[in-house]
């Protein structure tokens, strides 16, 4: 994550064996917002290179997504 980012927590959106995934707003620089999905690893998944490399490519590749059905 980059250094100096900022969410607002908005609620949960669900929870899994992995993590939670929240419905946030990223905060940035002259009040820009965005809403976004943001996933907290549960505190057992430390040290799993797997899981961190799973949940990287899945972000990659959510971030690719473009459908009318799907809000940006």
């Amino acid at each position: 994550m980059a250094e100096g980012r900022r969410y607002q927590i908005l609620g949960v959106l669900g929870k899994g064996g992995f993590g939670t995934v929240y419905k946030a707003e990223l905060l940035g620089e002259g009040g820009f917002k965005r809403k976004v999905a943001l996933k907290v690893l549960n505190a057992n998944m430390e040290g799993m290179e797997d899981v961190a490399r799973r949940l990287r490519d899945e972000a990659r590749l959510l971030g690719l997504l473009r459908h009318r059905a799907i809000l940006g």
